[in-house]
């Protein structure tokens, strides 16, 4: 996103989705962070002993000023991320970033990021309203957005999750953390009626135009007439700033 360390000093940051590993808000916090707050719909379950000897040789790397910034969030030589938020490092699970708004102080985050997290939300629309109640106006986003089928080992067609019909695709994901099937441009579209200027908002990954046209008869209804860059764009990179007050919009529960 263009930050320099220094421009991460003091920070108060919001990691969506941390997955099984607390690696990234400890590099914020050796960065000079001031507080990082990691939020995931599922509670991550790491062997403990492998995780600590991660964080172990993560430390090892740091410099001895970035160890000083991030040391005081072991105890004991343990990582424990506090559930109290007055805290440096605090976790929680069970908290999707749809509903994040209603568990945390509002317009607290200088920034918030995600990694390959934003495709696995159930709605995209709740989570970028959260997420601007909860930025401080002038904040920023960033946010690395997949949009290809994440089958584990899948040999078939990137768009191939892009054929079960709505309904079918609902039936077997409505539990778990499947892709939403959210296209590029709804992501700029939902960013603009939120309060972000998009700063950037860039292709990452694409498949070609062939690819596209050997799947397209097959996509379901809603993806068939897509334009073809709605298509061949499969991952997305956004870096947006809130330039509203947090309160635009009122779609989903509060």
């Amino acid at each position: 996103g263009g930050l320099r360390r220094e421009d991460l000093q003091d920070l108060t940051v919001l990691e969506v989705g941390p997955g099984n590993n607390l690696a990234v808000p400890l590099l914020f916090l050796a960065a000079g962070a001031k507080k990082v707050v990691s939020i995931d719909r599922f509670a991550a379950r790491p062997n403990p002993e492998q995780a600590m000897a991660a964080y172990a040789l993560l430390r090892q790397g740091l410099s001895d000023e970035e160890r000083r910034n991030c040391d005081d969030v072991f105890v004991e030589g343990n990582l424990r991320p506090s559930s109290d938020l007055a805290d440096r490092l605090v976790y929680l699970c069970d908290c999707p970033v749809g509903e994040a708004d209603r568990r945390l102080t509002r317009a607290q985050f200088d920034l918030i990021v995600s990694r390959s997290t934003l495709e696995h939300v159930q709605s995209v629309e709740c989570a970028f309203q959260a997420m601007s109640r909860l930025v401080k106006t002038g904040g920023l986003m960033i946010h690395k957005v997949d949009l290809r089928s994440h089958e584990e080992n899948d040999q078939s067609h990137s768009l191939h999750f892009l054929t079960h019909s709505p309904l079918w695709w609902h039936w077997m994901t409505s539990h778990v953390a499947e892709p939403n099937r959210l296209r590029k441009g709804s992501y700029r579209q939902l960013l603009e009626a939120y309060g972000f200027a998009i700063l950037r908002f860039e292709t990452t990954h694409a498949i070609t135009l062939d690819e596209v046209e050997q799947i397209r008869p097959k996509l379901a209804a809603p993806f068939r007439n897509l334009p073809d860059e709605e298509l061949t764009d499969t991952g997305i990179f956004i870096l947006a700033r809130a330039a509203k007050s947090a309160d635009v919009g009122n779609k989903c529960a509060s």
